[in-house]
């Protein structure tokens, strides 16, 4: 009895053990399953709602251009360039096909002002156009005076912008700002 006795004992009480092992799992799964499954079927609604919604498109807002003056700076006697600042403030790119404005430099003359960029100016963003310009006298004394005392100078530019994308618009726009001479850049305003 010696022998077979302590193992004999302990192989009688392993398969005990392990049924109590069963039994308490067995029970700790039956529990758990009633929890687990409204998680379960949420969750898989989410994943399902989310795969369904994800492919909708990004609704187009679509408003008014606007431009600006960026930079005016002289290219010759009598020359300026005056570089157009294109703004979009979409949220899908649009292309600018026409810009027809009057420009005043302080309270003086306005100026006709007219051009034809055909660019495409990405959803809000702005796009930087440069055009040759002849300043009429009042705005040549100006933009000499403001150069000379380094002060700056009040501008409004206002008329319409010609867009082709997304759809064909004709907006009008109205801006006002100053200039400021550039330092180190003697023949230049911003």
């Amino acid at each position: 009895m010696r022998a077979g006795g302590p193992e004999l004992l302990f192989c009688f009480a392993l398969p005990q053990r392990m049924a109590s092992t069963m039994r308490h799992d067995s029970l700790f799964r039956a529990s758990l399953t009633p929890r687990i499954a409204p998680a379960l079927l949420i969750g898989l609604l989410v994943l399902l709602l989310t795969a369904c919604g994800g492919n909708r498109a990004v609704k187009q807002r679509v408003f008014p251009p606007s431009a600006s003056i960026q930079e005016l700076r002289r290219s010759g006697a009598d020359q300026w360039t005056l570089t157009l600042r294109l703004q979009n403030f979409s949220n899908v790119g649009m292309r600018i096909t026409r810009v027809d404005a009057q420009l005043t430099i302080g309270d003086g003359a306005s100026m006709h002002l007219e051009a034809t960029p055909g660019l495409t100016v990405a959803p809000n963003s702005a796009e930087p156009y440069p055009i040759g310009f002849q300043l009429n006298a009042d705005a040549s004394e100006r933009i000499a005076n403001a150069l000379s005392s380094r002060l700056s100078v009040n501008y409004t530019l206002k008329g319409r912008i010609e867009s082709s994308e997304p759809k064909s618009r004709n907006d009008e726009f109205d801006f006002e700002s100053s200039l400021t001479p550039v330092p180190g850049l003697g023949d230049t305003l911003r």
